[in-house]
């Protein structure tokens, strides 16, 4: 203990050495480096591509397979982890611990799926990529006001659509967009005149929405994808579609029942704020 009694007889030593590191310290408090949305590496991200008409096998063959061959050529790349279903595939990529300028790293995989791109056959969509898993949204809107979910769909939609004309914003999601089902409403004493069920019509209507696949014819060494039109891309097409009858004759769709496009029944999310439903639209700021 005689060296503190030492030192509290040096008071002007210790005054100054007080001094010295107060001012050390307010010198770093005030010249730290300070971010109010702190940046982090990027180090996760994902990687979707569709595929429609292509079963498993053929998902895993011709996109799977070239896709996982070029990425793994990243020498950042740690991990890729890859769920494949019937005209999907779906990617998940993770980089080395080690890795913090990810922005090269996420170019240089960009580059590498464009390889991997080059190789798949035709009727496959251009591959969708989103590094940046990890960024909070900047600011929420909510889009209320009215008790028709569709019309606040389609507003949040159009706010969308008009913030992606902003550079300062990187990445926009919307939420409690319930999604959208196509409702058949059929005429029941129209149909007991005709001498049709509900279920010979559904029947007919999923018999012409079979997504089957078609296969591949390889011309010069390059496979091109054959696509059934046996599918429905619009309202119109279903209501035109033509329901037979008993007796041979058919009707359009149309004829005995009303096609509409409505709010999805059960929903498949739902945002709510103060008590009332609203679809709101979460922005992402690009960082600088």
């Amino acid at each position: 203990m005689k060296w503190i009694g030492r030192a509290l007889t040096q008071r002007r030593m210790i005054v100054s050495l007080v001094l010295l590191l107060s001012a050390t310290g307010l010198a770093a408090w005030f010249g730290m480096i300070r971010q109010e949305d702190p940046a982090f590496p990027y180090r996760y991200g994902y990687v979707l591509v569709h595929f429609p008409g292509a079963d498993v096998e053929q998902v895993e063959h011709l996109v799977a397979r070239p896709l996982e061959e070029e990425i793994s050529e990243v020498a950042e790349v740690d991990e890729i982890r890859t769920t494949i279903r019937a005209g999907f595939l779906h990617s998940i990529i993770g980089m080395k611990q080690t890795v913090y300028d990810t922005d090269n790293a996420w170019d240089r995989i960009r580059v590498a799926v464009s390889r991997a791109e080059a190789r798949f056959p035709e009727g496959v969509r251009t591959p969708v990529i989103d590094d940046r898993q990890v960024d909070a949204a900047t600011v929420v809107l909510a889009v209320g006001g009215s008790d028709d979910l569709r019309e606040l769909q389609e507003a949040a939609r159009q706010l969308r659509n008009r913030l992606y004309s902003l550079s300062a914003v990187s990445r926009l999601r919307l939420y409690g967009d319930s999604g959208e089902q196509v409702t058949v409403a059929i005429d029941d004493s129209r149909i007991q005149t005709l001498g049709i069920t509900p279920q010979q019509i559904v029947a007919q209507l999923a018999s012409r929405n079979e997504i089957v696949p078609g296969g591949f014819v390889e011309v010069d060494g390059r496979q091109t994808l054959i696509r059934p039109q046996t599918e429905f891309r619009s309202l119109a097409e279903i209501a035109n579609t033509p329901i037979v009858l008993s007796g041979g004759v058919s009707v359009p769709l149309s004829s005995i029942a009303e096609v509409r496009l409505e709010v999805a029944d059960p929903p498949l999310e739902t945002a709510w704020i103060d008590g009332r439903q609203v679809v709101a639209v979460a922005v992402t700021v690009a960082r600088n």
